[in-house]
């Protein structure tokens, strides 16, 4: 069968948790003698061609939208249908699957009705059916279902009173747009239980939705001199790995800092957007010597930081579908320190491999994360993430659109 994978962004090119999972998802694929290929883009950069553990890649120019709220992104979306549809020309592909987001809009009907091909679509996020995108509402309440007098309250707290009327109305539009564009899809692949009710809210039957957890390879922790490095041989880590955004609770760990004895909090993402206000909540906080910021780590030298890991914390203020960051760290066996919200729960068992807390407080989340540090993780984790398992599944999935 052949195949052909479209992302807005793919390895090497990784932003987050989605475009790795993408790659694993292609490498899946190739495993069973799929002949695989995938389009993506890259802002500020030619057009060039590459293959990557034998999977055809090719590499268009996109530009690098500025107001992504608004109506450029029609643009984006105009952009990359028309590049794709040379590929889809050129290698005739079985199957296309749409691997985030941005690769859904418009071009799904383009590709149905011009090429006549099945279509699936892998979503990733709150996103696809949630305007202002984190899946919660302006009280800060779970909110999977769009509907139209509490989308303009969310435009108006999210952005505004001028700049977020002008999103409502085009809003309006959009979420029209998707819901035409998800009717040209013939299964959608969610990676989460949690992403069924939104996508469902969206006009898809669930006869159209398919449960495919992102799959992940096999990995054993590894011996390393980075506490010799870091400069905390005899602290336990906690660790954090993803985007340095407000949305992903790094500050509510921060914090509990204060109350946790020989420990360290290694913060691994790009320093950007929210980092400045970490920082001063450290210095404020006087934990300069307890929270360190390494900056972005390419996904081939995380092993190195999952290694030394002790616990991982997510606890979050948005409705997380699935964290690659908790995947991984699940793979690995690290305790894990979570919230209840999205899919967050679907792989973790409380106090086997997982502590659930309650509320954000400093206090009350140090005291789970003494918890987690002290449990045994040996032998507790099951394989519903592996790649022979995702694969097999994938197949399955494929043939059954014929």
């Amino acid at each position: 069968m052949k195949i052909l994978y479209i992302s807005r962004r793919f390895y090497p090119n990784i932003k987050g948790g989605g475009e790795v999972s993408a790659f694993y998802i292609a490498k899946a694929a190739k495993k069973k003698g799929n002949k695989i290929y995938v389009c993506t883009f890259k802002e500020n950069e030619g057009f060039f061609k590459e293959v990557i553990e034998d999977i055809e890649i090719y590499r268009f120019p996109i530009k690098n939208l500025q107001f992504k709220s608004l109506s450029s992104l029609e643009f984006m979306y105009l952009s990359m249908l028309s590049k794709t549809s040379k590929i889809i020309k050129k290698i005739n592909p079985d199957v296309i699957h749409l691997l985030n987001f941005e690769s859904i809009p418009l071009a799904s009907i383009y590709y149905k009705i011009i090429h006549k091909k099945k279509i699936v679509a892998t979503v990733n996020g709150p996103n696809f059916g949630c305007f202002t995108g984190n899946g919660l509402d302006y009280k800060k309440n779970i909110c999977i279902n769009c509907i139209l007098h509490k989308r303009l309250l969310c435009s108006l707290n999210k952005w505004g009173i001028i700049k977020g009327f002008i999103a409502y109305i085009y809003s309006i539009w959009y979420i029209n747009l998707l819901k035409l564009s998800y009717s040209f899809i013939d299964k959608f692949f969610v990676v989460s239980n949690a992403m069924v009710p939104l996508i469902n809210n969206m006009k898809v039957s669930k006869k159209k939705i398919s449960v495919m957890y992102n799959p992940i390879e096999k990995k054993e922790k590894i011996k390393t001199n980075l506490k010799e490095k870091l400069g905390i041989k005899n602290k336990k880590v906690i660790l954090y790995v993803g985007r340095i955004v407000k949305e992903k609770g790094i500050q509510y760990t921060l914090r509990s800092m204060k109350y946790l004895d020989n420990c360290v909090f290694i913060i691994v993402g790009k320093k950007e957007r929210y980092y400045n206000e970490l920082v001063k909540l450290r210095k404020n906080l006087k934990l300069e010597d307890k929270v360190i910021f390494v900056g972005f780590i390419d996904s081939k030298n995380l092993i190195k930081y999952y290694s030394i890991a002790d616990c991982g914390v997510l606890i979050v203020d948005i409705y997380e579908s699935l964290s690659r960051m908790l995947v991984e760290m699940y793979s690995l066996n690290i305790p894990l320190v979570i919230n209840d919200i999205g899919g967050n729960l679907e792989f973790v068992d409380n106090k086997k491999l997982g502590i659930l807390v309650e509320n954000k407080n400093p206090k009350h989340v140090s005291n789970k994360i003494k918890i987690a540090l002290n449990l045994n993780t040996d032998n507790k984790i099951n394989n519903k993430f592996s790649i022979s398992r995702f694969n097999q599944k994938l197949l399955k999935e494929y043939n059954n659109l014929f």
